[in-house]
């Protein structure tokens, strides 16, 4: 079920139904149009659907202030992101997504991880728990 969307900063991937993947390629800044255009992908590839996002941004090196807000904003509007995994494996982008936590923290859980592995695992669980709890609900 794979479908990938490559943008000019890097890729995003729809996995399977429940998982986003994206990578961001080396030395990318984020501005408030490129998370508005990343947003509308992931919509267009989960079609609207709950699911979980495992972000690598290790290329990352800057990200603007009006991205940051934006995308907290929207994590608290949009409502179906379930969790997000962040990869990073460079110092630079570890303190970028640290900061994000810090300031702008969305309203779903997010977690730095320094492998995909680790982030599929958490995410996974994350959709199960969710799964979970909407047919309990429903």
């Amino acid at each position: 079920m794979k479908r990938t969307v490559r943008i000019a900063t890097g890729e995003v991937s729809l996995v399977d139904e429940e998982l986003i993947y994206f990578k961001l390629y080396p030395n990318t800044e984020i501005s408030l149009p490129l998370v508005k255009e990343y947003n509308g992908i992931v919509g267009y590839l989960c079609e609207e659907r709950p699911h979980v996002t495992i972000g690598d941004i290790s290329g990352l090196t800057y990200l603007a202030k009006e991205a940051r807000e934006w995308l907290t904003q929207r994590s608290n509007e949009w409502g179906i992101t379930i969790s997000m995994a962040i990869i990073s494996n460079s110092f630079s982008s570890k303190l970028i997504g640290n900061l994000f936590l810090t300031v702008n923290r969305p309203k779903y859980p997010i977690r730095i991880f320094s492998n995909y592995a680790d982030a599929e695992q958490w995410s996974r669980k994350n959709y199960a728990t969710y799964i979970a709890s909407v047919e309990q609900v429903g």
